[in-house]
């Protein structure tokens, strides 16, 4: 499938966290999230992805206008226009099905490491079966370091499954 990245799905994405020294793996699997309009019945489905070339994730976009049979060409979401990674996106559709929102965490703000991130956000105006987006935004007003790997409990690699 298209939506194949690292093991079992995983983009393999890095971080660097608080107090330590090198770089560790985290998980980011790449499950898509679908969100349906209350209006049309169409369908939108965001998910992560590692493109051809040195940018490990990004987050995309298809739509359906017939229940799931057919599906348009993805568009890639986050607008940045660096190679910084962009991952583990989610959807909402307004109640009155003319506008959508996807929210990911990026990494663009930080294009020589690539590790510190904020969580950020694009809406579209939905017409049809297409999405106009707007320019994204930041939703977090600093940047943080990943931080994964500090509850014995569960998986050392997990970050912000549960968003």
């Amino acid at each position: 499938s298209g939506l194949a990245g690292g093991v079992n799905g995983d983009l393999a994405l890095t971080g660097l966290r608080q107090g330590t020294a090198s770089y560790s793996g985290f998980r980011s699997n790449e499950f898509p999230h679908v969100a349906v309009n209350p209006v049309s019945g169409h369908l939108y489905v965001t998910y992560n992805n590692n493109p051809a070339g040195t940018d490990k994730a990004d987050v995309y976009l298809v739509i359906s206008a017939d229940g799931g049979a057919t599906w348009s060409a993805p568009v890639r979401v986050n607008d940045d226009a660096t190679t910084t990674d962009q991952w583990q996106p989610t959807i909402a559709v307004t109640p009155n099905g003319a506008a959508l929102g996807i929210f990911y965490y990026s990494r663009e703000e930080d294009p020589v490491d690539n590790n510190l991130f904020k969580y950020y956000g694009r809406t579209g105006v939905i017409s049809g079966a297409t999405v106009t987006f707007t320019p994204s935004f930041p939703i977090s007003d600093v940047l943080s370091l990943p931080e994964f790997g500090r509850d014995a409990v569960i998986n050392s690699v997990y970050m912000g499954d549960y968003n």
